[in-house]
This record gives structure tokens, sequence and C-alpha cells, in this order.
């Protein structure tokens, strides 16, 4: 079972698939693409397949009838690794009827942008290191609810809507904050106990 702790990602995902369009995961190396797919497969049933394993890299060497081994929609890591991943996802969609959701290094991301060929047929949605308001939400779900109650209120007053400040922010938001702005979102960082080291590492 997946160790998961909620990504604001994961409802753009499966909003887009519930509307027939696949989705194109991207963003950096440790910011939880991975585990968001191994997630949404526990949690829908979808299968999981990456292109790291020999025999998946072998079946997209020629992808017809894919749809005759796998269902739809289908979870795709590591699709850096196809030359061609932009024209053989296409072609799963446009000709076998498959939705998928498809994650990457960021060169999967230049390839797919560059060849245009998953336009209007995948959303592209990015997962990058926690907001803060995700980060509130893995550390400290009481803090979450009183930042997300007050931002809407921060934003009215800022746009000369509302006369009133709203009621100010808990000193545990302010420590939480001072936390984040040294050592940032990604998530094996805020999860760890040595997180100079882990971020050296990254």
């Amino acid at each position: 079972m997946v160790n998961y702790y909620p990504r604001l990602a994961e409802a753009d995902v499966e909003h887009w698939l519930e509307r027939g369009k696949s989705v194109v995961l991207v963003g950096p190396r440790q910011a939880g693409k991975t585990t968001l797919l191994l997630h949404l497969s526990e949690k829908h049933g979808w299968e999981y397949l990456t292109l790291e394993d020999p025999r998946t890299m072998r079946e997209f060497e020629d992808v017809s009838g894919f749809s005759d081994l796998h269902s739809s929609p289908f979870l795709l890591d590591e699709a850096q690794y196809v030359e061609d991943i932009g024209k053989k996802l296409k072609y799963l969609y446009d000709v076998e009827g498959m939705l998928f959701v498809a994650s990457g290094s960021g060169s999967f991301d230049i390839k797919v942008r560059v060849s245009g060929e998953l336009v209007g047929r995948a959303a592209r949605v990015e997962l990058l290191p926690l907001s803060f308001a995700e980060f509130l939400l893995w550390r400290d779900e009481h803090a979450y609810r009183v930042y997300e109650k007050a931002n809407p209120a921060i934003a009215a007053l800022l746009q000369g809507e509302e006369a009133e400040p709203p009621v100010s922010y808990s000193a545990d938001i302010e420590r939480l904050w001072e936390e984040y702005v040294v050592f940032g979102g990604y998530p094996e960082v805020v999860l760890g106990d040595e997180k100079e080291k882990i971020l050296r590492n990254i």
C-alpha cells in the first residue's frame, strides 16, 4: 500500500479523465509523480505501468493491439524513455479509444509540447513540490483549516472588497511558514528528519 498524503493535483487528474480527456502529468523529479500514480491505481483500480519495466517497453515498440492487453484508463510512468511517445499515445487515444495518465521527467514534457500530438487530447497537469497549503495539510490539519478560511478574506481585503482585516493567522502557521521558506516543499524533505541532508541529495 502506498504511503500517500493528499495532493491538490489529484482532483485535477480525476476531473479531466471524467471529461474524457487524458492527462500529461509533469513536474520535477522527487515532486511525487510516481506516488500520485500509485495512489490513483490503488484508489480506482487503474493499471499502473512503468517504462522502466522491459516488458512494458517492448509493448511500446508497437502499440497496435495495446487495448487487448490493458484496460482504460491506464497510468504510464517514466514516459520519457520512448522517443516518439507523443505519437504512440495519440494512436492509443484516437484509434484504440484509450484514456491515460502519462508521467515523466522534464524531457517528456518537452517532447509532447514540441510535437503537439496530444493537443486537444490530453490536459497538462503540473505536479510541483508542495504548495504552502499542501504543506500545512500534511503537517497540521488544524492550521490548514485556519489558513484556508482566512485566505479568501485576505484576497478580498487586498482587492478592496473588504474593509476589515480577517482574524490573524496563528503562531503555528507562522512557525510552519518559516520552516517552509527555509526547506521548501519537496515531499521527502517535508516528511524527513534530516532535512538539510535530504535537500542536498535532491
